[in-house]
């Protein structure tokens, strides 16, 4: 915001205190009269609304390293109760969909299309959690 002034009573910077010329033009930052210099500065400083959006993440501490393909879970089989990392399995079998390619194209398409992805169990009890 750009304020006009009496060209009389020189302002000062609420910023740095240098005073504002005659011929400057004041500034207003936050209520407060500040020269074009120290305006340039606040707003390069000020986060955007964009920036402030941006969750920030919490460390976290673990007694062992995550594997980079480890999900940690917890069982919902009551008699198991299971509580660490799932265990990935494929739902296809690649062989399976090689051997089929190599037969016959459009099913081999087909199997590896609705075989793709992967099944999360639990390593104690086998009860499947959810798919991928």
């Amino acid at each position: 915001m750009i304020v006009r002034r009496n060209s009389s009573a020189p302002d000062a910077c609420s910023n740095c205190g240098e005073a504002i010329g005659r011929l400057e033009t004041p500034q207003i930052w936050n209520q407060h009269i500040v020269c074009a210099r120290c305006r340039q500065k606040l707003e390069a400083s000020t986060p955007t609304q964009n920036d402030a959006a941006v969750p920030y993440a919490r460390v976290v501490t673990t007694a062992r390293p995550m594997l980079p393909q480890g999900q940690m879970i917890i069982c919902p089989n009551p008699a198991c109760g299971y509580i660490g990392e799932a265990r990935k399995i494929p739902r296809g079998s690649v062989t399976a969909g090689c051997l089929l390619m190599l037969l016959f194209i459009i099913p081999g398409i087909l199997y590896l299309m609705f075989t793709s992805g992967y099944r999360i169990v639990c390593p104690k009890c086998g009860l499947q959690i959810r798919e991928e």
